[in-house]
């Protein structure tokens, strides 16, 4: 047998065998003979199981799709920072922005973009709009032409579908559970409102022969309110009108007399409405839960979120003072207090974030978080006894939009998306 030889530390000199002969046995043999024939089977199994996919879906193969496919890949194996330091995009006209599933949606007359939370462009769309709106949700993003007969949804890689409407839109939302409505000019009455199920099929049609101003959908997609402005003898009333899908005929109604609704909004817990002479708050059956007059005081910006109502109003000609008030989903009063700048937009605070509401200014936006509780047995008092602000300066251009992100905000100009507050602690 053919040796080698070798010398260990202590100078000795070992024989090792060059060659080792496995031992073959036929219990052994078979047993690989078995695993090589699985494999060929496992192996025709899935050329079989590719073949049968690619005959049944062949048509949603496409080059679009296997590029989002990689997109998603690349953003689930970008690891670094989870959120973008800022987004550069193409100035255009009538611009509007929203965040949508952590990450930005920009739409103008010409074009729209989808970002998501690390800053990675996932599609772009060409438009041809006259007044863009987005509207966000848990699971899509409504697009539509205000004014116009066009619409998109969108998940958070692509566009699902593009349609157009027979008349103009004038209004649309998008509930959490995937359904969404749309308010189109009629031509056998003066609106109707479209219901959508998640399916994006259309199934339902309410009609109103008045002027409807806004609607919205709750969260689950089971209720729609719609408001309307309904002539008087010497004025407008308001008309809430409640109504279950699937249900357009049966309605619950209640009129608000002397009053212009101006915008309304579905939370978990109902909807709360605000109009020219004041704030109404309901829950989810349209029973009034709490109710805040604005006598006196000028309304200049308002947002409608699902945790803070946030009103700013001007108490000067100037627009100097104005008094900001934060309220929650229930109409509870939190905060009512002065802020001696010039206010040019507001926000309300997301749903990981400890501040109550965020107020821009021409040069920065102010956080405002919750002061010392306010005496207990006041029963008028707000539940704080006012705020306390923190300030971050913008980057010099026009605000655009404050989009409210889980913590902080986004700011938008006509160029460029970044964050304020996002680290804040």
């Amino acid at each position: 047998m053919a040796s080698n030889q070798k010398q260990n530390q202590s100078g000795q000199v070992l024989r090792v065998t060059s060659k080792i002969k496995p031992a073959v046995t036929k219990y052994y043999l078979k047993v690989s003979k078995r695993y090589r024939v699985l494999q060929l089977l496992l192996l025709l199994c899935l050329v079989l199981y590719i073949f049968i996919i690619v005959s049944a879906f062949g048509k949603f193969i496409t080059y679009d799709n296997m590029q989002y496919l990689l997109r998603d890949f690349d953003s689930i194996t970008r690891t670094g920072d989870s959120e973008f330091s800022s987004i550069r995009y193409d100035r255009q006209n009538e611009q509007t922005f929203t965040v949508f599933k952590n990450g930005i949606a920009a739409a103008g007359k010409e074009s729209f973009s989808l970002y998501d939370s690390s800053g990675l462009r996932l599609c772009s769309d060409k438009l041809s709009y006259t007044d863009p709106v987005l509207v966000p949700s848990e699971k899509y993003l409504l697009l539509y032409d205000m004014g116009g007969k066009g619409y998109s949804v969108y998940n958070s890689m692509t566009r699902i579908i593009s349609r157009t409407e027979e008349n103009k839109i004038v209004d649309g939302d998008m509930s959490d559970s995937g359904d969404f409505i749309l308010v189109t000019r009629s031509g056998e009455t003066k609106y109707v409102v479209k219901h959508f199920n998640s399916a994006l099929s259309n199934t339902m049609n309410i009609y109103k022969d008045n002027y409807v101003l806004d609607a919205a959908i709750s969260p689950d997609g089971g209720k729609i309110v719609i408001v309307s402005a309904v002539p008087s003898a010497t004025d407008f009333d308001c008309e809430i009108a409640l109504h279950k899908a699937g249900d357009s005929e049966n309605a619950k109604k209640i009129t608000l007399s002397r009053t212009m609704p101006l915008s309304v909004h579905f939370g978990e817990d109902g909807f709360t409405l605000l109009c020219d002479s004041g704030l109404y708050f309901y829950n989810e059956d349209g029973e009034a839960v709490s109710t805040h007059t604005l006598s006196g005081m000028t309304l200049e910006y308002a947002d409608l979120s699902a945790e803070y109502t946030v009103l700013a109003a001007s108490e000067n000609a100037l627009g100097s003072e104005n008094r900001i008030l934060v309220f929650d989903s229930n109409g509870t009063l939190l905060a009512n207090d002065m802020l001696r700048e010039r206010v040019t937009g507001v926000a309300a605070s997301g749903e990981k974030d400890d501040a109550l509401a965020y107020v821009l200014t021409p040069d920065r936006v102010i956080r405002l978080t919750a002061a010392a509780q306010s005496d207990p047995t006041d029963d008028t008092a707000p539940r704080y006894s006012g705020f306390e602000a923190a300030e971050e300066a913008t980057n010099g251009e026009d605000v655009l939009a404050v989009c409210t992100a889980q913590k902080g905000v986004i700011i938008c100009t006509a160029t460029e998306a970044y964050y304020l507050f996002n680290e804040w602690e």
